[in-house]
């Protein structure tokens, strides 16, 4: 079996507990999907873009087949979801079609197969792994992402994230916990929180604890080094998980904050909780309370009537607020989402000028706050080895999340994958830094 797993971490997380439930049942892996008699894709389908890469794969798998008609081709995750609420017809290729909640029915359905039957298992996404389910890791073995929960509650007007993942759901502290545990056990030395909405964790179990209740519990594990959170809600943030952030010497002074927008008409449209000040309020507690905090974003340009005014409010937004991770995304209208109903669309070229001129500056900006950190020490931890042919090695300071931010381009030898070295940064660029080992 060749197995591919597309989009975010969140995924890759639902494609670690399949790798574990089919190696299970005996089911054997290779790398090179033409060695393979079952193909298996976990599929991303979040926007356009997402959709266009998962057929992608879908379409060289169906070439595939037609070469060799006894391949089997399994989809599984969003795009299933999606073709199930916009009443898509699945492709005649694919003998096996499991939605968002179904992944952990991978090994019963695959059985089904043979029959000549095209499997197909779509519900209400419902499902979160218990403790005792058993995981593949597809992460390098010295960082590992733990899914805390799914599903999200927000309905943000442009967002597919309900109907694709379902309603917000938080998994169970002792599967949380087992899991860190045997990661850490396996060599991971940093854990990554993920989730649809991390912040929101334990406010849909009453008396399961919240997120700083997690923290609190994977900061006892031994082996781990750091914590890091990401997928966090602006409105979710309480002084105490704040507090625990500040003063828990695991956790990173690292937060994802996806913001989407600066301004209150646009904020509103989106159906995004929150006004600009409350933003900017958050912000400069974060900043006063946490030291040397880091804070990532994301923004979205060329939404339903969004304007020259509200553009270049953004623009002012970010400059002043100097954020040091920012990702710009254009709109895309999702069908079956409020916003693609909206009048006053934007058109393409003017969401691609925007955008560019929105990375032009966080360009700018970044590369000013790196240029602040030559001559500091920071610890760093490595992702790919350096040698005597190859002087650099990769890795990150805690600044940075793995596969998102920047890298931080370590000279040295002999400095091997999960290890972690002191550095003086003595380079900078707008997204990563040069250093040496001290």
């Amino acid at each position: 079996m060749n197995v591919v797993s597309l989009g975010c971490p969140k995924n890759d997380a639902d494609t670690e507990v399949m790798l574990g439930i089919l190696a299970s049942h005996g089911y054997e892996f290779v790398s090179e999907p033409e060695d393979a008699d079952i193909l298996l894709i976990n599929t991303c389908a979040f926007i356009q873009p997402a959709v266009e890469e998962s057929l992608e794969f879908l379409n060289e798998a169906a070439e595939q087949k037609r070469r060799n008609p006894h391949v089997k081709i399994a989809v599984t995750g969003c795009l299933p979801q999606r073709w199930h609420e916009c009443d898509n017809a699945i492709p005649p290729d694919i003998d096996c079609v499991l939605g968002s909640g179904e992944y952990h029915r991978i090994a019963e359905a695959l059985k089904a197969v043979p029959d000549g039957r095209t499997i197909v298992r779509i519900g209400e996404p419902r499902y979160m792994p218990p403790s005792s389910v058993p995981r593949i890791r597809i992460s390098p073995p010295h960082y590992a992402y733990i899914k805390i929960a799914d599903g999200c509650d927000n309905r943000c007007s442009y967002c597919l994230i309900p109907s694709l993942r379902g309603r917000y759901r938080s998994r169970s502290m002792r599967a949380i916990v087992s899991e860190a545990r045997a990661a850490a056990d396996a060599g991971a030395r940093e854990i990554i929180l993920v989730g649809q909405d991390t912040t929101r964790f334990g406010k849909d179990r009453n008396g399961s604890g919240n997120l700083a209740t997690v923290l609190h519990n994977l900061s006892r594990i031994d082996g781990i080094e750091w914590l890091r959170i990401l997928y966090t809600y602006p409105t979710h943030f309480s002084n105490h998980l704040i507090e625990t952030i500040r003063d828990l010497p695991k956790v990173v002074h690292y937060l994802d904050i996806p913001l989407q927008h600066s301004h209150d008409d646009i904020l509103a449209r989106m159906n995004r909780r929150g006004t600009n000040a409350d933003i900017t309020r958050l912000i400069n507690r974060l900043r006063e309370t946490i030291h040397g905090i880091t804070i990532r974003t994301t923004f979205m340009v060329g939404f339903p009537g969004e304007t020259e005014k509200h553009f270049e409010h953004l623009l002012d937004f970010m400059e002043r607020m100097c954020f040091d991770h920012v990702g710009i995304f254009a709109y895309s209208a999702e069908q079956g989402t409020k916003a693609a109903l909206f009048p006053e669309q934007v058109p393409e070229p003017v969401k691609q000028e925007r955008r560019d001129a929105a990375m032009r500056l966080q360009n700018a900006v970044s590369l000013a706050s790196n240029k602040r950190l030559v001559g500091r020490r920071f610890r760093v931890l490595i992702d790919s080895a350096s040698s005597e042919r190859k002087r650099f090695a990769l890795g990150r300071t805690y600044r940075d999340a793995p596969e998102i931010d920047g890298r931080t381009f370590v000279q040295g030898n002999d400095l091997l994958p999960g290890t972690m070295v002191d550095v003086e940064i003595t380079g900078a660029e707008a997204y990563d830094l040069i250093g040496k080992r001290v």
